[in-house]
């Protein structure tokens, strides 16, 4: 009898767990795809992207800022490899086809001319705007003192104009004027 009473309560007890354990699975189930870790490890490789991205981003820059340098101040002459006293008579003797403080030169010349050109330019732009408000402030001034003078003068002009109305109305009226006779 009692072996089979602890027999019951064995069985009663791995019933409870066997529930215990299928409602954790539920409730594990439930939680859903995202589980902590599985955020952390997604946010880590996120993170990884987004430094890899900047770092592209910044030698994609740093690789163009080198491009437009070079374009715009043009390549270094090779004189590195000269001693002293080749050096100056290199800067003073035809390097290639031309002298190498000529080209310098030159290339500080042309550079001078487009500065000025864009700056014209820019001045140019900024006098037409400004000159074109100023013009605008100017037309807008007009335009009210001419209304301002026609409320003022509307019952002058009123006037006038029915006089002149009434004059052609009426042909026979003392204010018409004989012809001229020619002798």
């Amino acid at each position: 009898a009692k072996k089979a009473k602890q027999a019951e309560i064995d069985r009663k007890r791995a019933e409870v767990r066997k529930r215990l354990e299928e409602t954790a699975k539920a409730k594990k189930a439930k939680k859903g795809f995202m589980t902590p870790e599985r955020k952390k490890k997604l946010r880590l490789l996120l993170r990884k992207k987004a430094a890899e991205e900047l770092k592209k981003e910044q030698e994609r820059k740093a690789a163009e800022r080198r491009r437009i340098i070079g374009e715009r101040c043009g390549k270094p002459k090779n004189i590195e490899d000269a001693n002293e006293g080749e050096k100056k008579k290199q800067s003073y003797l035809k390097y290639g086809s031309h002298f190498v403080h000529l080209d310098y030169h030159e290339r500080i010349s042309s550079l001078e001319d487009v500065k000025f050109d864009l700056e014209y330019a820019v001045k140019k732009k900024d006098f037409e705007v400004e000159f074109g408000f100023l013009l605008q402030v100017a037309l807008l001034r007009m335009i009210y003192c001419v209304a301002a003078l026609l409320f003022l003068y509307r019952d002058t002009f009123r006037l006038r104009f029915q006089v002149h109305v009434s004059v052609k109305a009426n042909p026979t009226s003392k204010f018409s004027v004989a012809p001229h006779r020619l002798a």
